[in-house]
């Protein structure tokens, strides 16, 4: 764990609840000290023969670049185990690259959310361009490290057009391994859920679902079906030419013939991308 909360604060995510909540006794995000860090996986790899570590941390490179380089001469020299990380896009530069794969950094997961800039700043509250985007991926297409884009689809309000605009942020995106693509889930203390509710998506009592595989929200412009269809195939629309759109759109139907193209294609997708 290298630090507990968020300096920011999304309107989806829990930390936006923590962070309101906490904002009068000092704030909720904290950074653990690189010594104890150190100690702390020194000792779990010797008591659990570790291999490969995750890194807790919501954004883990948005931090001090003298915390940074303190983790990168310490860690390679003390735990020497390869490892994962998840950050902003804003948060990417060449430097901090150098520092993460100097020290055994072999992969990082970077959240675009949402391609709509207009949509993701005023409802989702991340300001960053789709120009600030797609250079952090051409810095991270640069380096060794297995690079991920997290997504998330089904946000109150969005349409399908919407969902497609992220799809398109993501197929501009170079140097990919993995597409990521989540359900959003209305989670207490957040703004979103409140506006779920001020729309009448959800009733104010309603507990979120499994964001891999189920909304809770009723959006008539957009059904549960439509959604989960949408999020299965969402890396297929990402990787796959646009000449095989139709095909996929007809992989998007939850009905036995909907299934098994979705299948075929995915195995495809397997052999292809996933080697």
């Amino acid at each position: 764990e290298m630090n507990r909360g968020c300096p920011y604060s999304c309107l989806f995510c829990v930390n936006y609840g923590l962070n309101k909540l906490y904002k009068d006794a000092g704030g909720y995000y904290r950074e653990k000290s690189i010594p104890v860090l150190i100690r702390e996986m020194r000792e779990k790899k010797e008591r659990y023969g570790l291999q490969f570590a995750y890194l807790v941390a919501e954004s883990f490179l948005t931090t001090s670049r003298e915390r940074l380089q303190q983790f990168s001469t310490r860690y390679p020299a003390e735990v020497r185990l390869p490892f994962w990380i998840e950050a902003r896009p804003e948060s990417i530069t060449a430097e901090k690259m150098r520092l993460l794969e100097d020290c055994g950094c072999e992969g990082i997961s970077v959240g675009v959310e949402s391609g709509d800039e207009g949509f993701r700043r005023t409802l989702l509250n991340r300001r960053m361009s789709n120009a600030k985007i797609v250079k952090a991926f051409e810095i991270l297409a640069r380096s060794r490290l297995r690079v991920s884009a997290n997504n998330v689809i089904g946000f109150p309000t969005e349409t399908r057009e919407l969902i497609f605009e992220t799809i398109e942020l993501n197929r501009q995106l170079p140097g990919v391994a993995g597409v990521m693509c989540s359900l959003y889930n209305p989670y207490h203390g957040t703004r979103l859920r409140e506006i779920a509710e001020e729309r009448g998506y959800i009733d104010k009592d309603a507990l979120a679902g499994d964001y891999r595989k189920e909304s809770i929200l009723r959006m008539e412009h957009l059904s549960h079906d439509e959604l989960w269809g949408l999020q299965r195939t969402f890396p297929l629309y990402v990787k796959f030419p646009k000449s095989r759109w139709e095909e996929i759109r007809q992989a998007e139907s939850l009905t036995p013939g909907g299934d098994k193209i979705y299948e075929e294609l995915a195995e495809e997708y397997r052999q292809q991308f996933m080697k």
